[in-house]
């Protein structure tokens, strides 16, 4: 069983084999010493790909709710989430903001990407395409070449480091009018309508 110990040292211990966490020596506004003076109810691994490069982590998972290391403003404000923008509504004023202005789509990077995976795909395997470069029917065999995987493992990177800076932008945004005022409620959408509205149904 993985279990934390803080003694001697805040490390995870699991099968004689002992890890150290790395901690954050400044630690300037204590959040890690309030969340690890909390419970820990178990300690989760958790796999990330890096750079092409497969990382594993432990993750501890403590109880109660986490540190609070901004201010939070006295005023209740409510908001509409939808696909690309979102409203705010306060007491003193109203905004309406499109969602992660600063994250740019690297839509060029990730299609000279595809266009690479495409070209290699198909100088490996062409007996999976016709005279007109459409795939055969039935069950194909395909080759995958070192270069079809590195080129895979670019697109997987793109897209992790696209994710990264919408979770950073979004939590910006959240701070920004946690400070002001206490969101109240918003409304809530499934996935499946917001493609509806962008299709134009």
């Amino acid at each position: 069983m993985i279990r934390f110990r803080k003694e001697p040292v805040p490390a995870i211990h699991w099968a004689g084999l002992v890890l150290p966490l790395r901690l954050d020596p400044k630690d300037k506004r204590c959040w890690q010493r309030i969340a690890l003076e909390a419970r820990t109810k178990y300690v989760r691994i958790v796999r990330r790909t890096l750079r092409g490069k497969t990382r594993w982590y432990g993750q501890l998972v403590q109880d109660g709710l986490a540190p609070r290391v901004r201010p939070v403003g006295e005023g209740v404000v409510e908001y509409d989430l939808g696909p690309s923008t979102i409203a705010f509504v306060a007491d003193t004023d109203a905004s309406l903001e499109k969602l992660c202005p600063e994250v740019e789509q690297p839509w060029k990077e990730t299609r000279r990407i595809l266009r690479s995976i495409d070209r290699s795909r198909r100088s490996t395997n062409p007996e999976n395409y016709d005279t007109e470069g459409r795939v055969k029917r039935g069950a194909n065999r395909w080759i995958r070449s070192e270069r079809y995987q590195w080129r895979l493992r670019d697109l997987a990177e793109t897209e992790r480091r696209l994710a990264a800076a919408r979770k950073t932008a979004h939590g910006n945004l959240a701070n920004r009018y946690w400070r002001r005022e206490r969101p109240s409620k918003g409304r809530s959408y499934a996935v499946g309508v917001f493609s509806k509205i962008s299709d134009g149904a």
